[in-house]
């Protein structure tokens, strides 16, 4: 869909859907991981929420996108932090390229990129020893569950706002 001018209600609705997602995203954080990784985690989501709420038209802010994007992240995050046990010449940084690069051409190959997922897989790749497997899989999810359901229900107060637009499109 093309670009759409946006109103001032539109820029308004966009800044509190984002500053509310991420308000509610940090709580779950705050009761849900340790203080290390409530700010890193926010940053990924952060990014999702200005996308799909500024953008709710465009491509990469649609469901599949945003929820494929960031669990292949996951995904590819934590296959990459299980390398160095493997290899013990490799390090995390050396082969975070490498978990990106796979993240890209995945979620390239299943139509589902997401610019922000490229943090998630990196935050992932770094916090996987501490956190655990399971436990980053957990939040990522809710986080993109909250993301998506905010995203749905406050994108219903704009008339020009359809979120996602697949839902719009099956409604005509």
């Amino acid at each position: 869909m093309p670009f759409m001018k946006q109103t001032h209600l539109d820029i308004w609705i966009s800044a509190l859907g984002a500053g509310l997602t991420i308000t509610l995203i940090g709580f779950l954080c705050e009761s849900l991981t340790s203080s290390i990784f409530q700010p890193v985690l926010l940053v990924s989501m952060g990014a999702s929420a200005i996308l799909i709420f500024y953008r709710p038209h465009g491509d990469l802010s649609q469901p599949w996108h945003v929820l494929g994007g960031h669990l292949f992240a996951v995904l590819f995050g934590l296959l990459g932090s299980k390398i160095p046990n493997l290899i013990n010449s490799l390090t995390l940084i050396q082969i975070s390229g490498v978990v990106i690069a796979i993240t890209l051409l995945t979620t390239h190959y299943l139509h589902c990129v997401h610019p922000p997922s490229g943090g998630t897989a990196l935050f992932t790749l770094f916090s996987a020893q501490q956190m655990g497997s399971v436990r980053l899989f957990e939040i990522v999810l809710l986080n993109v569950a909250l993301v998506l359901t905010l995203a749905f229900l406050i994108n219903l107060f704009s008339p020009h706002r359809r979120y996602p637009l697949s839902f719009y499109l099956y409604l005509k």
